[in-house]
């Protein structure tokens, strides 16, 4: 069988499954019901990735019962006692990936779902919903009314600290999902050039992403007059008409996936490779810096709040803090904190001023912040780290620093 049908061996699969299944038992469970949306999209296709190396590439169109119900969905009944099923959506997923023994296809998605509970008795059960943000509220309803006797609660925190903490495997893995995220920031920030657009450098970045195997989840650019907020609201979020000019602050948050786990991170420059005003630079400094002040302050133990606040204290000599949070200064930012986790999701902790989560060896985080001025610009900086026994690895440093 070839690598690239699965990431990891079939035994760190079950490992998971087996874990989160010890974990719904103690918490009283008979059975987790764990759902994943796919559907050309990453943003929430982590469970049943992390669970079976599933994904359904179907969109996500509108129910048509009896015929079909929840494309782009996949779900994996983990019981407690017995073996785990994959209920997927549609039959052409890639059967030699799949990192599960049990497969069944059921087009009739929420039907499926419901006959399967029966099968294994568990229609009398107490079950743990996983993935409660992917669900619909109607697809509930529709399953409450097929199992009436069915007992729900919420289960997402179980998966949640499972995925925390990354493998010895997830973290070699890692390593090269950041790699082709450095190559590709590295494409885009070579193409912003004097006369390209916005759109012109997205493209090269997408272009890289392609040859590379990784999948976009989006790019947030800012530049010239618009640099001073974090991107626009609007699809696509860049500007496709302006050509840049030599002097504009140029900003990009950029994320994607490679084998369904996250790169994260952001850079800014100058277009045409000139040096910053004083009050660029002033920006640019202020944003690597205060990420820069993050890094070194991990250590196991250490506090989301803690760390937050060792960023917040050098926006403060930038005179800057006003400038870098949600409803301040010049809409530089739609992030309230420093950063926060990742894996096959965004993920906790978050390490905002309210954080007491603490840090512990192995995790993967983003420590990112962006600051803007209206008339001036803004800047955006974050690194993606790997948590060490005695403080961090940075994997993204090898990107164009644009100081």
């Amino acid at each position: 069988m070839a690598e690239h049908h699965r990431p990891f061996p079939l035994e760190e699969y079950a490992s998971r499954r087996q874990r989160a299944a010890a974990a719904a038992a103690q918490q009283g469970f008979d059975a987790l019901l764990v759902w994943s949306r796919g559907g050309g999209t990453n943003d929430r296709h982590g469970n049943a990735l992390y669970l079976a190396n599933a994904y359904s590439p179907f969109p996500f169109v509108p129910d048509n019962p009896p015929t079909w119900t929840g494309r782009a969905h996949a779900v994996i009944l983990l019981p407690v006692e017995g073996e785990a099923e994959l209920l997927i959506d549609v039959p052409y997923y890639d059967a030699e990936g799949i990192a599960i023994d049990r497969v069944r296809v059921a087009p009739n998605l929420l039907a499926g779902v419901a006959e399967l509970v029966r099968e294994r008795g568990l229609e009398r059960s107490r079950v743990g919903l996983v993935g409660s943000d992917v669900l619909p509220v109607g697809w509930f309803w529709h399953l409450r009314e097929q199992l009436p006797d069915l007992r729900w609660a919420p289960a997402d925190h179980i998966l949640d600290r499972l995925r925390t903490i990354k493998s010895p495997a997830e973290q070699a893995l890692i390593r090269e999902v950041t790699a082709r995220g450095v190559a590709v920031m590295t494409a885009l920030l070579d193409a912003a050039q004097p006369g390209r657009t916005e759109g012109d450098v997205v493209g090269a970045a997408l272009q890289a992403m392609a040859s590379l195997g990784v999948m976009p989840y989006e790019l947030h650019v800012a530049s010239g007059p618009d640099a001073h907020q974090y991107t626009r609201s609007r699809m696509p979020s860049w500007d496709w008409k302006r050509p840049l000019q030599a002097g504009d602050l140029f900003h990009v948050d950029m994320f994607g996936a490679y084998q369904g786990y996250y790169f994260d991170f952001a850079r800014t420059i100058v277009v045409g490779s000139g040096e910053p005003t004083s009050e660029q630079a002033r920006l640019m400094r202020a944003a690597r810096d205060s990420v820069y002040a993050v890094i070194e302050a991990i250590r196991p133990g250490v506090t989301g709040r803690e760390l937050a606040l060792a960023g917040y204290e050098v926006l403060e000599q930038y005179g800057l803090a006003a400038a870098s949070d949600v409803g301040q200064g010049g809409r530089a930012s739609a992030f309230a904190a420093f950063g926060h986790s990742l894996g096959v999701q965004w993920e906790a902790p978050w390490l905002d001023t309210q954080s007491e989560e603490q840090i512990m060896p192995g995790m993967y985080l983003a420590i990112e912040k962006t600051v803007g001025i209206p008339g001036v610009g803004g800047a955006s900086f974050e690194e993606n780290v790997l948590v060490t026994e005695d403080g961090v690895d940075v994997l993204t440093a090898a990107a164009p620093q644009g100081l």
